[in-house]
């Protein structure tokens, strides 16, 4: 592990093998292509894989909790229990009170709902947009299910999961602030909902010409439709308040006890803290290893903060 400023980081799970093959103990299991982590009530911690999850349990044993392992070669996207289920290139993971698991698989354009047993179901079909979803999805406290598409929207899909609709996305690129379809985004990416009920956004993806635009975090209130800009501006790398701070390709986010996001500035490879009052600080850390990583997700024990990262082999956990 390495230390900077009381900060420290270590491999928590996770070896420099491409492979998801492997479970077991911490220093057992293998990982590929970690998407997105989520934590239930119980202190299990799920790793979102591209045709799997994986379950982690508070004693450090690994398994997998649905789908399956490495490439999805039947392309088959088929609800049922446990390793039974399959899924087709899920990009994102979220979790609601009840400890049922929501996922984007992306290959066919559903969400899939999967409850604390492992029963897995399709709760919406997305419809064939151009590109459909992009990959952030969350759960709200009615059970409302939201998510990112490639068209700039943030959509919601009600929650008996009868209908969706945009809940704010002009379905063009920019970083207009506004009400509903007059707000507009630039690849958003990740979502989150914060301790006070508003929805965070993760703004400003790679365009298609490779370039990241209007990186920032933005908040919708889901009641309202209104969004705003929190934090970020122009693409860099600079603390700072509001929208004097920069990132570089802002990813995964997660919050801790006090209501400060940890966020993965992934084009900077730095872990970035923002306050409540939009104060962004870089936390003194190095040797992210698993570049890059894209997953983040917290847990404090006994008045300690622990951030986990998953990425692409490792899962990283970093301490105070």
């Amino acid at each position: 592990s390495t230390s900077s400023s009381d900060w420290q980081i270590e491999i928590y799970s996770g070896q420099n093998v491409n492979s998801c093959a492997n479970n077991g103990a911490l220093s057992d299991a293998t990982f590929s292509n970690i998407y997105g982590m989520v934590y239930d009530s119980s202190g299990n911690l799920f790793v979102l894989e591209v045709n799997g999850i994986r379950k982690i349990t508070p004693v450090g044993q690994v398994s997998q909790f649905v789908g399956g392992c490495g490439n999805n070669a039947s392309g088959l996207d088929v609800d049922g229990t446990g390793t039974n289920a399959k899924f087709y290139s899920m990009t994102g993971i979220s979790i609601d009170s009840n400890d049922n698991l929501y996922v984007i698989s992306n290959g066919y354009r559903r969400v899939r709902k999967i409850t604390p047993q492992g029963v897995s179901t399709t709760f919406f079909d997305i419809p064939a947009y151009p590109k459909s979803a992009r990959g952030g999805i969350a759960v709200s406290s009615d059970g409302s299910v939201y998510y990112t598409n490639w068209e700039n929207n943030i959509m919601k899909i009600e929650s008996n999961g009868s209908s969706e609709s945009i809940l704010a996305g002009s379905s063009s690129n920019g970083s207009a602030d506004g009400t509903g379809t007059n707000a507009s985004f630039n690849n958003p990416r990740e979502i989150i909902f914060g301790p006070n009920g508003i929805l965070y956004v993760s703004d400003g993806g790679v365009d298609n010409n490779g370039n990241t635009r209007y990186p920032k975090i933005r908040k919708v209130n889901v009641s309202t439709k209104a969004v705003t800009s929190f934090a970020g501006s122009t693409k860099g790398n600079l603390d700072g308040t509001g929208s004097s701070a920069k990132f570089n390709y802002p990813r995964g986010m997660t919050f801790d006890s006090n209501g400060n996001i940890y966020l993965m500035d992934n084009g900077n490879q730095k872990i970035r803290k923002i306050t409540p009052s939009a104060e962004v600080s870089t936390l003194p850390l190095s040797n992210i290893n698993s570049n890059p990583s894209i997953a983040i997700v917290s847990k404090e024990v006994n008045g300690v903060l622990n951030l986990y990262l998953g990425g692409y082999l490792y899962i990283n956990r970093a301490y105070k």
